[in-house]
């Protein structure tokens, strides 16, 4: 799969609110939209109108209202399509409040990003482009960029500016954070649920079906039956051959095996069984609630614990991505501590 398509979905993805980024149906080119697509827009027109020509301002700069619907398109399109007409209003307001600050925050970026020498070069992204242009084919490509909503513009703009963002991050953030053996010893020891796998266990068993509001005479014939097997087992027939020919469990195709299974995912009774037989060995007749069962203990591991040193270098880059991702909070906080930003979105 190429790495470039994500480039262009994430020109769209990094601002929308979490879980919104969805692609917006556009009419093919040339072509004028259906009657239900041109519904969809004057909808989306009326849901936005409470924004202001100019929602946000930073320091010298501002965001507009076009931008913003431009970006909130594609969210409000799929709301109506799921059939959410009436999207609450201050479940709205507190979505564009999500996506103006996203904007701001990412221009913040960019700026600290510049003056560290990394600069959007807007020739680089149109290049990344072309490349993808004939990765793609000129129709997928055009459909592509459709999807997104955006003007060719603001994705060149929004690439070079993420590159960028991308590449100081890369090679100047992630070289100049470490992590100490200690903080990764620490991390492993509050986090060793996540290092250790359960006991495991593995049984056969031969299932005789039958219902707990059954008949008792029923019951007692099914009982019958399962001791007539045990018998035959403990007497050495194939414990594999009596399943597939005698077990009213789907597990009789693989001669009665339920295969690996951890504490919780079986009943009481078959777990116990599991728990104390050796393999081979034979249980007695073990009722529940399915019926009666004859268990034959075929395999147990017990719980591991895999070690720091096999982790070490995993739990390093997890905690190196989440110093990085606090440390661009910590720029961007503050970058606002040194402008006025002014958020113009009304409340009702």
């Amino acid at each position: 799969m190429n790495r470039l398509l994500p480039l262009i979905i994430w020109v769209v993805a990094a601002t929308l609110p979490p879980g919104q980024a969805h692609a917006q149906q556009r009419a093919p080119e040339g072509q004028p939209a259906s009657p239900a697509a041109e519904a969809v827009q004057t909808r989306i027109s009326e849901l936005l109108s409470f924004l202001p020509a100019t929602v946000a301002t930073y320091g010298d700069r501002s965001v507009p209202a076009d931008r913003v619907r431009i970006l909130m398109a594609p969210v409000l399109q799929m709301a109506l399509a799921t059939a959410e007409p009436n999207p609450d209003p201050h479940s709205l307001r507190a979505q564009v409040l999500h996506l103006v600050n996203g904007i701001i925050d990412q221009q913040l970026l960019v700026d600290a990003a510049s003056a560290d020498g990394f600069l959007p070069d807007a020739e680089t992204a149109k290049k990344t482009l072309g490349d993808l242009e004939k990765q793609l084919g000129v129709e997928t490509f055009q459909q592509n960029l459709k999807q997104q909503g955006m003007p060719f513009d603001m994705v060149v703009q929004r690439m070079a500016e993420a590159k960028a963002v991308g590449e100081w991050v890369e090679k100047k953030l992630l070289p100049a954070t470490r992590v100490s053996d200690e903080e990764a010893r620490t991390y492993y020891q509050t986090h060793i649920g996540e290092y250790q796998a359960p006991a495991r266990f593995r049984v056969a068993h031969i299932l005789v079906r039958v219902g707990p509001k059954d008949p008792e005479t029923k019951r007692a014939e099914a009982r019958k039956k399962a001791e007539a097997l045990l018998r035959r087992a403990q007497a050495g027939a194939d414990f594999a051959l009596l399943a597939r020919e005698n077990s009213d469990c789907p597990s009789k195709a693989n001669g009665g095996d339920l295969g690996l299974f951890t504490r919780g995912q079986m009943v009481p009774a078959l777990e116990r069984a599991a728990e104390t037989l050796k393999p081979g060995e034979l249980s007695g007749v073990v009722e529940t609630p399915m019926g009666y069962h004859i268990i034959r203990g075929a395999e147990r591991k017990a719980a591991t614990t895999r070690p720091f040193e096999a982790e070490k270098e995993r739990i390093v880059e997890t905690l190196r991505q989440d110093k990085v991702r606090q440390t661009l909070r910590d720029i961007t906080a503050k970058a606002r501590a040194q402008i006025q930003v002014k958020i113009f979105i009304p409340d009702n």
